[in-house]
Formats: C-alpha cells, sequence, structure tokens
C-alpha cells in the first residue's frame, strides 16, 4: 500500500509468489499473503471443472478419467438426493466392462444375489496444483444404470449414467 494520510505507512501488505504448473500451463501463483507479517486471508473460490471420483471395492476398476460429469450431495429435507454419474465409454479399457464387472463382484458377494449392487467412491475438489481440499466419502446403492443409446445419424461420443440413492455421505474434509 502507498502512504498516505489514512494508513501513514504502517500498514504493508506482501505478497509472495511462486510458479506452479497444471494441466493448461504455467502460472504464477499467489502462497502468501500479510500485511505486517501478519497472515492475510485469501478469497480462492472453489471451481466446477477441479475434481475426480475415485472409485473403491467392486467398482475399484473404472478410471477417474471415465467419468464427464456428475455434482457433490445434495441435501433435501433430512435426506440425500439421489446422484447422477455420467461416464465416457472408452475402447481401451472398456468403462462398461468396469462397471458391468463391479455389479457381478456385488451380485455375487457372498454366494447371495443382491438385487441393488452397492457403489462406494471418493469425491474430491481439487486446488489449482491438484491437491484435494474437499473430499466426500460416498455410498449408495445404483437404481439405475442406463448404457446408453445408439444412433447411426448422430456420431457422438458413447456415455453410461448411473443414478446412486445415496446411503451413507461423510464430508471428510
Amino acid at each position: 500500500m502507498k502512504n498516505s494520510e489514512i494508513n501513514d505507512g504502517k500498514d504493508v501488505i506482501t505478497t509472495e509468489t511462486e510458479e506452479i504448473y497444471t494441466l493448461s500451463g504455467k502460472y504464477k501463483a499467489i502462497t502468501n499473503i500479510t500485511n505486517n507479517g501478519i497472515p492475510v486471508t485469501r478469497f480462492e473460490p472453489k471451481r466446477n471443472n477441479r475434481w475426480v471420483l475415485n472409485f473403491e471395492g467392486n467398482f475399484e476398476n473404472i478410471p477417474p478419467w471415465a467419468v464427464k460429469k456428475t455434482h457433490r450431495p445434495k441435501l433435501i429435507n433430512g435426506s440425500w438426493s439421489n446422484i447422477k454419474i455420467v461416464f465416457y465409454d472408452s475402447i481401451c479399457q472398456s468403462t462398461t466392462n468396469a462397471i458391468v464387472e463391479g455389479f457381478r463382484a456385488s451380485w455375487q458377494l457372498n454366494n447371495r444375489i443382491s438385487k441393488i449392487p452397492i457403489i462406494h467412491y471418493k469425491l474430491q475438489m481439487l486446488d489449482p496444483t491438484g491437491v484435494a481440499i474437499e473430499e466426500w466419502d460416498i455410498k449408495g446403492g445404483i437404481i439405475e444404470a442406463d448404457f446408453g443409446k445408439l444412433d447411426f445419424a448422430k456420431p457422438k461420443l458413447s456415455e453410461i449414467k448411473l443414478i446412486i440413492k445415496p446411503s451413507s455421505v461423510i464430508l471428510v474434509y
């Protein structure tokens, strides 16, 4: 800050920056802001395009990069609403195969057939450097699996949609 009648040069705000590397390039990031040596809180909004899903248990073979879109949990009148996850279906590491194998493993658990397979995953929100800053631990039953429409007239990417009814939602941090 410049000297003025209001602060007489007593408030000295300093910033420290460092170069960070992200998938979209190199940036200078502010790493520390102080006012006379006292840390100043800075505002960094969370971005809707910085997140990852990591699947566990029977569905652990679903690759995180196959997830196209989803949303964070939604609480309505004290109950968690359904969560939709949309996947890209790839050729080399088939997303369809990973999901169907997860269904088979769930259905054959303890030699019992369960009508609703249980999926367990972690949703992590990321900062600009890829570090997890928020994590949701979510378990629930898959109540719908849609492996997508096929149409020779539309050269769109194949997608898979899962609808999950959460049974356990925990905000870890």
